[in-house]
């Protein structure tokens, strides 16, 4: 890894991780008793509310990065972390389960993820 990717991954990591945040409090308020979308919003607007500010400052530092590093670079290291991080947040928080095509898959993510961040 050379001195312009290790930026570029730390940014991405970094994205993916609070993306990944705001879909698990998302996740969590939705798992609340609620009988209408308006009841949900009026007993968890607070973490709701947190989740869509992560989701705006994941816009603003993503902006911001572009500025820095390339597309091509930046958003599939992204997006497959973001999948990734997602998926094992689900397992571990959610008691969610992957079939093993699932889990292949993450295997192809982070294998491409792997490639993309050393082919720069």
């Amino acid at each position: 890894m050379n001195a312009t990717q290790a930026p570029m991954l730390i940014n991405a990591t970094g994205l993916a991780l609070v993306l990944t945040t705001a879909h698990a409090l998302l996740k969590w308020a939705s798992q609340k008793p609620h009988a209408t979308f308006v009841e949900l919003l009026t007993s968890q607007g607070a973490v709701v509310g947190v989740a869509l500010a992560l989701y705006g400052g994941v816009f603003l530092w993503y902006l911001h990065a572009l500025r820095r590093f390339e597309l091509a670079e930046l958003f599939p290291v992204y997006t497959g972390l973001t999948l990734v991080f997602v998926a094992c947040t689900g397992v571990l928080l959610f008691g969610e389960r992957l079939s093993m095509m699932q889990i292949g898959g993450i295997g192809f993510i982070a294998a491409g993820v792997f490639f993309l961040q050393r082919a720069a």
